[in-house]
């Protein structure tokens, strides 16, 4: 008995459980937080592809475009000389006739200087000229629109020159004596040829007009000295 007893009262050790340990688990919150993140990076990362690409194409058109390199360009293309057919153009046909402006120190001329002409004048055979109600040379004839003329209709003394260059004091007596008339209409820069009358030749340049008898025509002189026969 005893030893039935020693063999059913000894401890049996228990048999190894064979259920699996369970593993552990996520909270809920994370499960919250993936499923969150990854349909946002699905398409944050698209977007910004597509945004890097498109500032990358874009960058040449902005560089072609860029007023500094069109700037550069119009100044090389304002720099550029001018052409031979340019520096060539014929001078205007409005531009101003050239002053007679001619040396007062030649021995050939009595008198180069402003000169004043109104009802009074001036005569031009005296340096500097004279002037006179009674004998003169030349005198504003009408001011609307201003002409000049010689003491009489008969006294054809005056005649207009039509070239662009200041003419010599024989280029001036043949033109009186072939087209001389006794009365020219004037503007500013009209180149007149004048024959006074003691016989000087001169020519004058007009340099101001105005519509008072009083006021009369400003004109650039040139007497010569030479009295012609």
């Amino acid at each position: 008995m005893s030893a039935d007893n020693d063999v059913h009262g000894s401890t049996t050790p228990p048999e190894p459980s064979h259920e699996p340990q369970s593993e552990p688990r996520q909270p809920k919150w994370a499960w919250w937080v993936i499923g969150i993140l990854i349909p946002a990076l699905a398409i944050a990362v698209p977007a910004l592809v597509t945004m890097s690409s498109s500032s990358d194409s874009n960058a040449p058109a902005k560089a072609a475009s860029s007023p500094t390199s069109g700037s550069a360009a119009g100044e090389e293309q304002n720099s550029a000389p001018p052409s031979d057919e340019q520096s060539s153009a014929s001078p205007s046909e409005d531009a101003p006739a050239p002053s007679a402006s001619l040396p007062d120190t030649s021995k050939d001329i009595l008198y180069t200087g402003p000169v004043r002409i109104a009802e009074s004048g001036p005569q031009l055979d005296y340096n500097p000229p004279k002037r006179d109600n009674l004998w003169y040379d030349v005198s504003l004839g009408l001011i609307d629109p201003p002409r000049i003329s010689t003491r009489s209709d008969s006294k054809v003394n005056l005649a207009v020159w039509p070239e662009r260059k200041m003419p010599t004091r024989q280029e001036c007596s043949d033109l009186i004596a072939t087209q001389g008339v006794w009365m020219v209409e004037v503007q500013k820069g009209t180149v007149v040829c004048l024959k006074t009358e003691a016989g000087r030749t001169a020519v004058l340049t007009i340099t101001s007009t105005s519509d008072s008898f009083s006021t009369g025509v400003m004109a650039q002189a040139t007497v010569w000295s030479e009295i012609s026969e």
